[in-house]
């Protein structure tokens, strides 16, 4: 649930897949609806019927990720998942050797170490919007001149921006 603490928009809840042993906080993406309620009228009625209704999508969500969990990528599909997420954390100006995809794909713990989409997709989106991986800075000949760690994602509607667009990118991966 997002809400301004100023009333000036109205609260949001989307549906999400909290994983504990990385507690990413994935946002689950664009085909499922968010739910948005003013803060006008009965507004305590609203979030609730809206949270029921989230929690019908997630039901798709569910099933969605069963089918990820079972797509099994090639290193190249891998690999273009990851150049596609380093276009969402950065503009276009950024190209893929300052940010290297391996970097994205590297998995922090053992379990995430298999190549399924559901997997891929995890590893991406932790390494997306935790940080910590190297970037690079490069002159005119595209030689590294310089290298930094990424920060972590902290503003809320890039996180959402990020996920949601993940969430699209493997969706589309999940019918290739």
């Amino acid at each position: 649930m997002l809400n301004s603490h100023d009333g000036t928009s109205a609260y949001r809840l989307m549906s999400g897949v909290f994983r504990l042993i990385c507690l990413n906080g994935l946002i689950a993406g664009t085909m499922y609806q968010d739910v948005r309620v003013g803060h006008t009228g009965k507004v305590t009625e609203k979030v609730i019927e809206g949270a029921y209704t989230v929690i019908d999508q997630h039901k798709a969500i569910e099933s969605s990720m069963g089918e990820m969990q079972e797509k099994v990528l090639t290193d190249h599909q891998a690999r273009a998942f990851a150049i596609g997420a380093t276009a969402l954390r950065y503009d276009e100006t950024v190209t893929t050797n300052e940010v290297v995809p391996d970097s994205l794909l590297r998995p922090r713990r053992t379990e995430d170490r298999r190549q399924d989409l559901w997997t891929v997709f995890n590893r991406v989106q932790e390494n997306t919007v935790r940080g910590g991986f190297t970037k690079y800075s490069l002159n005119k000949e595209g030689r590294a001149v310089s290298r930094r760690q990424a920060g972590p994602v902290r503003n809320i509607d890039g996180l959402t921006a990020i996920n949601r667009g993940l969430w699209a990118m493997a969706e589309a991966l999940k019918s290739a």
